[in-house]
C-alpha cells in the first residue's frame, strides 16, 4: 500500500497503477539486447543468473520456486492511440485525462510499471530543468546508477492543470523522492496529492539487532521518511541521501529554499539534521 500525501484531506478515488493482467518474463539472462548481461555483471553475477544467486542478491525471494516472476504486461501507448512516440507526452496526458473524466472518476493518478522503477526511472525528471535543481544525478544506487525521470515540469503543470479543467484530483507516483516533492509542492503548488512506497520505505530492524534485506519485499515503511513527501503546510522536510549531502546542487536548492528544513537519512530511515 503507498503512502499518499495530499493538500485537502487526503485522497479520494484514483485511478492509475497497473492493470490486473500479468504476463511472465524468463530468465533475464536470456534477453537478446544485452540489458540483462550488464546488468547480472554489475551485480557479480555469472551471465546467466541460477535461483540460488538471485535469491541471496535479493532479486528474488526465498519463496520463489524457480527463475520467473510474474510482470504486469506492459501496454504501449502507440498501440492503443494514446500518442504515437514512446514515451508519455501531452498527447497521452490528454487523452487519459479526458477518458477518466468521461468514466466519472474523482481522480487520476499518473505511475510508473515495475519494469521502470527496479531500472530507477521515475515519473518526474529533474534534469534540464531552469526551475527544478538537479539532484536526481546524485541520487545513485550502490552500482552508481542514477536516477531518471519522465515527465517535465511542465508536463507536470500541464497535467494538473488539465485535470482541474475536468474537475479531477491530480495524483502523481511513479518512485518519486522526497527531492522532488518538496519542489514540486513549491513549483506547482495546484497539485493535490503525491503518493509514493519505495520513496518512504527503509530497512526493516529487529530488536535483537538482525537487518532486513534491501528488496522491494522486505523494506518497510517508516513515517520519519514521510514527512519527506508532505507538503510544507503540513510541515514537510527534505530529505537528503549520504552520496547527495555535500553536493553544490544540493545547497543550490537549499538556497532558493531557505525555509526548508533539510535531513540526512541513514538505510533505516533514521534522520540527522544536515547543517
Amino acid at each position: 500500500m503507498p503512502v499518499r500525501a495530499g493538500r485537502f484531506g487526503g485522497p479520494r478515488h484514483g485511478l492509475g497503477g497497473e492493470p490486473p493482467e500479468a504476463g511472465r518474463l524468463s530468465d533475464p539472462a536470456c534477453c537478446r539486447c544485452g540489458a540483462a548481461a550488464a546488468a547480472a555483471a554489475a551485480l557479480g553475477l555469472p551471465a546467466r543468473p541460477t535461483e540460488a544467486g538471485l535469491k541471496a542478491c535479493g532479486a528474488l525471494p526465498d519463496a520463489a520456486r524457480g527463475t520467473f516472476v510474474a510482470a504486469t504486461e506492459p501496454f504501449p501507448h502507440r498501440s492503443y492511440g494514446l500518442t504515437g512516440v514512446r514515451r508519455t507526452d501531452r498527447t497521452a496526458i490528454r487523452a487519459m485525462v479526458e477518458a477518466s473524466a468521461a468514466a466519472g472518476a474523482d481522480a487520476i493518478m499518473l505511475d510508473t510499471s515495475i519494469l521502470l522503477k527496479v531500472a530507477r526511472i521515475g515519473l518526474v525528471s529533474t534534469a534540464g530543468s531552469t526551475e527544478l535543481v538537479d539532484l536526481d544525478r546524485h541520487d545513485t544506487d550502490a552500482h552508481g546508477l542514477a536516477r531518471a525521470g519522465i515527465l517535465t515540469l511542465d508536463e507536470v503543470r500541464y497535467f494538473v492543470d488539465l485535470c482541474h479543467a475536468h474537475g479531477l484530483e491530480a495524483n502523481l507516483a511513479g518512485s518519486l523522492q522526497s527531492h522532488q516533492a518538496q519542489q514540486l509542492w513549491r513549483l506547482v503548488p495546484e497539485l493535490d496529492q503525491l503518493s509514493a512506497r519505495g520513496g518512504v520505505s527503509a530497512l526493516a530492524r529487529a530488536p535483537h539487532g538482525e537487518t532486513g534485506r534491501a528488496t522491494r519485499h522486505e523494506r518497510t515503511v517508516r513515517s520519519a521518511l514521510v514527512r519527506g513527501l508532505v507538503p510544507p503546510e503540513q510541515h514537510g522536510h527534505l530529505l537528503v541521501p549520504p552520496p547527495m549531502a555535500t553536493t553544490e546542487d544540493l545547497a543550490t536548492l537549499l538556497k532558493r529554499h531557505p525555509d526548508l528544513p533539510a535531513y540526512l537519512t541513514d538505510p533505516h530511515g533514521r534522520l540527522t539534521p544536515l547543517t
